[in-house]
C-alpha cells in the first residue's frame, strides 16, 4: 500500500530505475520504490520527467502533480484506469482547505 507523498523542489531529473523513482540533483541520486509512493508533487519548472517514468507511474496508480511559478498546483497526471477514490480524496482535501481558510 502506498503512503509516501514525494515533494520535488530542486531536482534536475526524475527517471525510472528498476521499478524505483530515481531523483537526480547535481551528483546526488535518490531511489524510492514506486510501491511506496502515493503522489509526487513537482514544484520546479526545470525538472525533467521521462516518458518511461510517467507510463510506470500510471501502472502503479501514482498521482503526479506539477506546480506553476507561484507554487500552486497547475496540472496533474493520473492513468486512465486509476481508482476513482483519488479524485474524491483530492476534492475533499480541497473543499476542507477552503472551508478552513474562510473561517480565519
Amino acid at each position: 500500500m502506498s503512503w509516501r507523498i514525494v515533494y520535488i523542489s530542486e531536482a534536475e531529473e526524475m527517471r525510472l530505475y528498476l521499478d524505483n523513482l530515481k531523483v537526480i540533483k547535481d551528483d546526488q541520486e535518490i531511489l524510492i520504490p514506486l510501491s511506496d509512493i502515493h503522489s509526487i508533487v513537482v514544484d520546479n519548472q526545470h525538472t525533467t520527467v521521462t516518458g518511461r517514468l510517467i507510463n510506470k507511474l500510471s501502472e502503479y496508480h501514482i498521482l503526479l502533480i506539477f506546480c506553476d511559478e507561484t507554487h500552486n498546483p497547475n496540472m496533474f497526471c493520473l492513468g486512465l484506469y486509476s481508482h476513482y477514490r483519488i479524485y474524491g480524496m483530492l476534492y475533499k482535501q480541497y473543499v476542507e482547505k477552503n472551508r478552513t481558510n474562510k473561517n480565519l
